[in-house]
Protein backbone atom coordinates (compact mmCIF):
# COMPACT_ATOMS: atom_id res chain seq x y z
CA UNK A 1 0.00 0.00 0.00
CA UNK A 2 1.30 3.87 -0.74
CA UNK A 3 0.40 6.06 2.19
CA UNK A 4 1.55 9.71 3.33
CA UNK A 5 3.79 9.91 5.86
CA UNK A 6 4.63 13.23 7.90
CA UNK A 7 3.26 15.43 9.85
CA UNK A 8 1.10 17.48 6.84
CA UNK A 9 -0.16 17.13 3.53
CA UNK A 10 1.98 16.61 0.59
CA UNK A 11 4.49 14.16 1.83
CA UNK A 12 5.84 11.76 -0.26
CA UNK A 13 4.36 8.23 0.15
CA UNK A 14 6.32 5.55 0.54
CA UNK A 15 4.90 1.59 0.45
CA UNK A 16 3.74 -0.06 3.85
CA UNK A 17 2.90 -3.29 5.27
CA UNK A 18 0.65 -4.01 7.59
CA UNK A 19 0.97 -5.84 10.41
CA UNK A 20 -1.15 -9.36 8.87
CA UNK A 21 0.44 -9.05 5.75
CA UNK A 22 4.04 -9.35 7.52
CA UNK A 23 2.67 -12.43 9.66
CA UNK A 24 1.90 -14.03 6.36
CA UNK A 25 4.86 -13.38 4.51
CA UNK A 26 7.15 -14.85 7.81
CA UNK A 27 4.82 -17.81 7.74
CA UNK A 28 4.95 -18.26 3.46
CA UNK A 29 8.92 -17.81 3.58
CA UNK A 30 9.75 -19.91 6.48
CA UNK A 31 11.58 -17.33 7.95
CA UNK A 32 10.33 -18.35 11.44
CA UNK A 33 8.49 -21.07 13.06
CA UNK A 34 5.52 -21.66 15.42
CA UNK A 35 6.63 -25.45 16.50
CA UNK A 36 8.86 -24.37 19.64
CA UNK A 37 10.56 -27.49 19.57
CA UNK A 38 11.99 -26.79 16.09
CA UNK A 39 13.35 -23.54 16.54
CA UNK A 40 16.49 -24.96 16.36
CA UNK A 41 15.84 -26.06 12.90
CA UNK A 42 13.91 -23.52 11.06
CA UNK A 43 15.05 -20.11 13.11
CA UNK A 44 13.42 -17.82 15.58
CA UNK A 45 9.81 -18.12 17.35
CA UNK A 46 6.75 -16.50 15.45
CA UNK A 47 6.12 -14.26 18.49
CA UNK A 48 9.37 -13.10 18.84
CA UNK A 49 9.94 -12.01 15.20
CA UNK A 50 6.12 -10.14 15.77
CA UNK A 51 7.29 -8.58 18.67
CA UNK A 52 10.09 -6.98 16.90
CA UNK A 53 7.70 -5.81 14.23
CA UNK A 54 4.87 -4.35 17.13
CA UNK A 55 7.81 -2.15 18.41
CA UNK A 56 7.78 0.08 15.45
CA UNK A 57 4.13 0.50 15.96
CA UNK A 58 3.92 3.49 18.39
CA UNK A 59 6.85 5.60 16.06
CA UNK A 60 4.87 4.99 12.86
CA UNK A 61 1.75 6.17 14.01
CA UNK A 62 3.37 9.33 15.36
CA UNK A 63 4.91 9.72 11.98
CA UNK A 64 1.70 8.95 9.97
CA UNK A 65 -0.33 11.69 8.62
CA UNK A 66 -3.83 12.76 10.68
CA UNK A 67 -6.39 10.42 9.20
CA UNK A 68 -4.09 8.98 6.93
CA UNK A 69 -4.27 5.74 8.85
CA UNK A 70 -6.63 4.80 11.64
CA UNK A 71 -5.10 3.98 14.69
CA UNK A 72 -5.90 0.09 14.62
CA UNK A 73 -3.73 -0.51 11.92
CA UNK A 74 -0.55 -1.63 12.72
CA UNK A 75 1.65 -0.94 9.91
CA UNK A 76 5.98 -0.55 8.94
CA UNK A 77 7.75 0.77 6.08
CA UNK A 78 9.46 -1.64 3.34
CA UNK A 79 13.30 0.05 4.90
CA UNK A 80 11.68 -0.84 8.63
CA UNK A 81 10.58 -4.37 7.47
CA UNK A 82 14.23 -5.12 5.51
CA UNK A 83 15.74 -3.85 8.52
CA UNK A 84 13.47 -6.34 10.38
CA UNK A 85 13.91 -9.07 8.42
CA UNK A 86 17.93 -8.93 8.49
CA UNK A 87 17.83 -8.60 12.27
CA UNK A 88 16.02 -11.85 12.56
CA UNK A 89 18.48 -13.33 10.24
CA UNK A 90 20.90 -11.89 12.47
CA UNK A 91 19.48 -13.72 15.58
CA UNK A 92 18.77 -17.38 13.49
CA UNK A 93 21.55 -18.66 15.10
CA UNK A 94 22.69 -20.25 11.88
CA UNK A 95 26.12 -18.96 9.42
CA UNK A 96 26.03 -16.08 7.26
CA UNK A 97 25.64 -17.80 4.18
CA UNK A 98 23.18 -20.52 4.96
CA UNK A 99 20.99 -18.37 6.63
CA UNK A 100 20.68 -16.07 3.55
CA UNK A 101 20.99 -18.97 1.06
CA UNK A 102 17.78 -21.06 3.30
CA UNK A 103 15.72 -17.40 3.49
CA UNK A 104 16.11 -17.48 -0.25
CA UNK A 105 14.56 -20.47 -1.21
CA UNK A 106 12.06 -20.00 1.56
CA UNK A 107 11.35 -15.98 -0.36
CA UNK A 108 11.29 -17.78 -3.63
CA UNK A 109 8.49 -20.03 -1.92
CA UNK A 110 6.58 -16.70 -0.73
CA UNK A 111 6.90 -15.25 -4.07
CA UNK A 112 5.57 -18.21 -5.73
CA UNK A 113 2.29 -18.03 -3.69
CA UNK A 114 2.26 -14.14 -4.24
CA UNK A 115 2.29 -14.49 -7.62
CA UNK A 116 -0.67 -16.93 -7.62
CA UNK A 117 -2.77 -14.59 -5.67
CA UNK A 118 -1.72 -11.93 -7.74
CA UNK A 119 -3.08 -14.10 -10.92
CA UNK A 120 -6.00 -14.88 -9.01
CA UNK A 121 -7.41 -11.05 -8.79
CA UNK A 122 -6.00 -11.00 -11.95
CA UNK A 123 -8.58 -13.65 -13.30
CA UNK A 124 -11.70 -12.31 -11.72
CA UNK A 125 -10.58 -8.28 -13.17
CA UNK A 126 -10.22 -10.16 -16.52
CA UNK A 127 -13.95 -12.04 -16.15
CA UNK A 128 -15.40 -8.38 -14.82
CA UNK A 129 -14.15 -6.81 -18.00
CA UNK A 130 -15.53 -8.88 -20.31
CA UNK A 131 -18.79 -8.46 -18.14
CA UNK A 132 -18.54 -4.81 -18.24
CA UNK A 133 -17.29 -4.60 -21.93
CA UNK A 134 -21.56 -5.72 -22.58
CA UNK A 135 -23.01 -1.86 -22.95
CA UNK A 136 -26.24 -3.13 -24.45
CA UNK A 137 -27.81 -1.39 -21.62
CA UNK A 138 -26.54 1.36 -20.87
CA UNK A 139 -25.67 4.33 -23.20
CA UNK A 140 -21.75 5.30 -24.20
CA UNK A 141 -21.80 8.38 -23.24
CA UNK A 142 -18.81 10.09 -20.54
CA UNK A 143 -21.89 11.30 -18.15
CA UNK A 144 -23.14 7.59 -17.56
CA UNK A 145 -26.87 7.90 -17.80
CA UNK A 146 -28.53 5.10 -18.45
CA UNK A 147 -30.36 4.33 -21.87
CA UNK A 148 -33.95 4.37 -22.91
CA UNK A 149 -34.13 0.52 -23.11
CA UNK A 150 -32.74 0.19 -19.53
CA UNK A 151 -35.02 3.09 -18.57
CA UNK A 152 -38.26 1.40 -19.75
CA UNK A 153 -36.83 -2.01 -18.51
CA UNK A 154 -36.59 -0.91 -14.74
CA UNK A 155 -40.34 0.91 -15.19
CA UNK A 156 -41.69 -2.13 -16.34
CA UNK A 157 -40.71 -3.80 -13.48
CA UNK A 158 -41.33 -1.39 -10.91
CA UNK A 159 -43.59 1.10 -12.77
CA UNK A 160 -46.48 0.72 -10.42
CA UNK A 161 -45.86 2.05 -6.81
CA UNK A 162 -47.36 -0.17 -4.14
CA UNK A 163 -50.38 0.41 -1.75
CA UNK A 164 -48.37 1.84 1.04
CA UNK A 165 -46.23 3.93 -0.96
CA UNK A 166 -47.87 7.44 0.20
CA UNK A 167 -46.31 9.25 -2.63
CA UNK A 168 -47.76 10.10 -6.23
CA UNK A 169 -47.23 8.52 -9.36
CA UNK A 170 -45.04 11.16 -10.48
CA UNK A 171 -42.77 11.03 -7.39
CA UNK A 172 -42.76 7.02 -7.79
CA UNK A 173 -41.83 7.57 -11.45
CA UNK A 174 -39.03 9.95 -10.88
CA UNK A 175 -37.87 7.76 -8.12
CA UNK A 176 -37.03 5.11 -10.43
CA UNK A 177 -35.16 7.27 -13.04
CA UNK A 178 -32.59 8.20 -10.18
CA UNK A 179 -32.67 4.73 -9.43
CA UNK A 180 -31.76 3.79 -13.00
CA UNK A 181 -29.35 6.52 -12.89
CA UNK A 182 -27.54 5.30 -10.16
CA UNK A 183 -27.18 1.48 -11.07
CA UNK A 184 -25.60 3.17 -14.44
CA UNK A 185 -22.96 4.78 -12.37
CA UNK A 186 -21.93 2.03 -10.58
CA UNK A 187 -21.95 -0.75 -13.27
CA UNK A 188 -19.37 1.55 -15.02
CA UNK A 189 -16.41 -0.14 -15.91
CA UNK A 190 -14.26 1.46 -14.06
CA UNK A 191 -16.53 1.89 -10.41
CA UNK A 192 -16.62 -2.37 -11.06
CA UNK A 193 -13.18 -2.79 -11.54
CA UNK A 194 -12.16 -0.68 -8.59
CA UNK A 195 -14.88 -2.06 -6.29
CA UNK A 196 -13.31 -5.57 -7.09
CA UNK A 197 -9.93 -4.72 -6.76
CA UNK A 198 -10.86 -3.30 -3.28
CA UNK A 199 -12.75 -6.54 -2.19
CA UNK A 200 -9.55 -8.67 -2.62
CA UNK A 201 -7.36 -6.35 -1.04
CA UNK A 202 -9.79 -6.87 2.10
CA UNK A 203 -10.73 -10.36 1.87
CA UNK A 204 -6.94 -11.11 1.82
CA UNK A 205 -6.08 -8.92 4.54
CA UNK A 206 -9.42 -10.09 6.89
CA UNK A 207 -7.13 -13.80 5.82
CA UNK A 208 -3.99 -12.43 6.95
CA UNK A 209 -5.56 -11.61 10.40
CA UNK A 210 -6.27 -15.41 11.04
CA UNK A 211 -2.17 -15.84 10.72
CA UNK A 212 -1.67 -13.34 13.62
CA UNK A 213 -0.17 -14.33 17.11
CA UNK A 214 -3.37 -14.02 18.71
CA UNK A 215 -5.25 -16.55 16.57
CA UNK A 216 -2.30 -18.86 16.01
CA UNK A 217 -2.36 -19.09 20.14
CA UNK A 218 -5.80 -20.07 20.16
CA UNK A 219 -5.80 -22.88 17.62
CA UNK A 220 -2.63 -24.18 19.12
CA UNK A 221 -4.51 -24.25 22.61
CA UNK A 222 -7.75 -26.18 21.76
CA UNK A 223 -5.97 -27.97 18.91
CA UNK A 224 -6.71 -31.64 20.84
CA UNK A 225 -10.17 -30.13 20.63
CA UNK A 226 -10.70 -28.97 17.66
CA UNK A 227 -9.37 -31.59 15.64
CA UNK A 228 -11.83 -34.32 17.93
CA UNK A 229 -14.95 -32.04 16.41
CA UNK A 230 -13.14 -32.85 12.77
CA UNK A 231 -13.04 -36.00 13.33
CA UNK A 232 -16.62 -36.50 14.31
CA UNK A 233 -17.83 -33.78 11.17
CA UNK A 234 -16.09 -34.91 8.37
CA UNK A 235 -17.69 -37.09 5.58
CA UNK A 236 -15.58 -37.06 2.42
CA UNK A 237 -11.88 -37.78 1.51
CA UNK A 238 -9.69 -36.33 -0.72
CA UNK A 239 -5.81 -37.44 -1.99
CA UNK A 240 -3.09 -35.94 -1.93
CA UNK A 241 -0.40 -36.65 -4.30
CA UNK A 242 3.61 -36.18 -2.20
CA UNK A 243 5.33 -33.34 -3.41
CA UNK A 244 8.53 -35.24 -5.66
CA UNK A 245 6.76 -38.30 -5.55
CA UNK A 246 4.07 -40.06 -7.52
CA UNK A 247 2.85 -41.12 -3.94
CA UNK A 248 -0.60 -40.51 -2.54
CA UNK A 249 -2.43 -40.70 0.50
CA UNK A 250 -6.18 -40.28 1.66
CA UNK A 251 -6.68 -37.32 3.71
CA UNK A 252 -9.98 -36.39 5.10
CA UNK A 253 -12.19 -33.91 3.87
CA UNK A 254 -15.24 -31.90 5.70
CA UNK A 255 -17.38 -30.50 3.17
CA UNK A 256 -20.20 -27.94 3.39
CA UNK A 257 -23.05 -29.80 4.29
CA UNK A 258 -20.58 -31.76 7.29
CA UNK A 259 -19.64 -27.81 8.38
CA UNK A 260 -23.37 -26.55 8.20
CA UNK A 261 -24.51 -29.49 10.35
CA UNK A 262 -21.75 -29.01 12.75
CA UNK A 263 -22.76 -25.21 13.14
CA UNK A 264 -26.60 -26.37 13.39
CA UNK A 265 -26.07 -28.49 16.23
CA UNK A 266 -23.51 -25.82 17.97
CA UNK A 267 -25.92 -23.25 17.44
CA UNK A 268 -23.40 -21.25 15.41
CA UNK A 269 -26.57 -21.25 12.93
CA UNK A 270 -28.79 -18.79 13.37
CA UNK A 271 -28.04 -17.25 16.70
CA UNK A 272 -24.56 -16.15 15.73
CA UNK A 273 -24.60 -15.59 11.63
CA UNK A 274 -26.61 -16.40 8.88
CA UNK A 275 -26.70 -19.10 5.93
CA UNK A 276 -24.70 -16.56 3.73
CA UNK A 277 -22.19 -15.66 6.12
CA UNK A 278 -21.73 -19.43 6.68
CA UNK A 279 -20.98 -20.12 3.36
CA UNK A 280 -18.64 -17.09 2.83
CA UNK A 281 -16.44 -18.25 5.42
CA UNK A 282 -16.28 -21.87 3.96
CA UNK A 283 -15.42 -20.46 0.54
CA UNK A 284 -12.89 -18.28 1.70
CA UNK A 285 -10.94 -20.59 4.00
CA UNK A 286 -7.23 -21.27 2.73
CA UNK A 287 -6.42 -25.31 2.38
CA UNK A 288 -2.85 -26.02 3.28
CA UNK A 289 -2.67 -28.94 1.10
CA UNK A 290 -3.44 -29.09 -2.51
CA UNK A 291 -6.40 -31.65 -2.68
CA UNK A 292 -7.98 -33.15 -5.73
CA UNK A 293 -12.09 -33.50 -5.87
CA UNK A 294 -13.75 -35.83 -3.78
CA UNK A 295 -13.04 -39.53 -3.90
CA UNK A 296 -16.09 -41.80 -4.62
CA UNK A 297 -14.41 -44.74 -4.28
CA UNK A 298 -16.65 -46.62 -1.35
CA UNK A 299 -13.44 -49.02 -0.74
CA UNK A 300 -11.29 -46.27 -0.02
CA UNK A 301 -13.53 -44.55 1.91
CA UNK A 302 -14.47 -48.11 4.18
CA UNK A 303 -10.87 -48.82 4.12
CA UNK A 304 -9.47 -44.96 6.24
CA UNK A 305 -12.98 -45.40 8.19
CA UNK A 306 -11.86 -48.70 9.11
CA UNK A 307 -8.25 -47.40 10.27
CA UNK A 308 -9.85 -44.29 12.33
Amino acid sequence: DDRPLGGRSGSEAVDIVFRPTFCRFLLDSGLVTIDVEDVAERGLPYHHAVRLFDALIGRNTAMSAEGALPGSLAFATIDQCTALITQLLGQSGLPGIAAWAKFEQGLDKADGIAERMMGECGRALQEQEQVAAVKDEFSETTDLRPSNDFRAAMLGKFGSPPKMFEGSVGDWTSGISKWAEVLAVHSSPENSLDRLEQKFALDHYIRDMLLEPGCVHVCFKYSAVLQRLFLGYFDEHRTQTMPHSVAQRHLRHMSFAAFFRFCVDFAIFPQLCSFDELWAAYSSADCVEELTLAMESETAMAEVGGRS
